[in-house]
């Protein structure tokens, strides 16, 4: 599924950014962190990256602070990272 999300909405999935613009989320319910972390598509080298590094994703349960997002789901539930 493709989803589009925009500022105040609460995200319903694990989802990989394919475009955004001036995308802010609210990653407090999963991480603990309460300041904005920006989010945009670009690809990320690497493995093993942490969940405050993988700029490129949004997580089931956190919000768009400011901006808009169009992603594609890759978790729900309890596969997501917060059901983890």
């Amino acid at each position: 599924d493709i989803i589009e999300l925009e500022s105040g909405d609460i995200i319903p999935a694990d989802a990989r950014i394919i475009s955004s613009s001036e995308l802010k989320t609210n990653e407090a319910p999963l991480t603990g962190e309460s300041v904005a972390v920006s989010k945009n598509n670009h690809s990320l080298s690497g493995t093993g990256l942490s969940i405050g590094e993988r700029k490129n994703m949004l997580h089931l349960g956190t919000t768009i602070v400011t901006g808009t997002a169009r992603a594609i789901v890759v978790a729900t539930g309890m596969k997501s990272e917060i059901g983890n």
